[in-house]
């Protein structure tokens, strides 16, 4: 079984997408795990706040209702020695 130049292009294609994802989540851990280190020599926790989701009810270009849902996420506040209030 032979597969095409296009086949071959598509599969390039999506691994590539994939590889790309995967460095971009990746990247986001580390970057989270280097803020956390940082925030406990720096700061203390000043608050929280509880996640919830709100159903949200719109009207689109053409007149029509759309409805769908907002997730917030749950949230920490946290006070550090930078003067500054970050929302984790």
């Amino acid at each position: 079984m032979t597969l095409s130049r296009q086949k071959i292009a598509v599969i390039a294609m999506v691994l590539v997408v994939a590889g790309v994802m995967a460095a971009a989540v990746a990247a986001a851990i580390v970057k989270n795990r280097r803020w956390h280190a940082w925030a406990d020599i720096h700061c203390k926790v000043i608050g929280e706040f509880s996640g919830s989701a709100v159903p949200i009810v719109s009207v689109t270009s053409d007149g029509k209702l759309s409805t769908g849902t907002m997730f917030e996420p749950d949230k920490i506040a946290y006070r550090c020695d930078d003067g500054k209030t970050y929302w984790r």
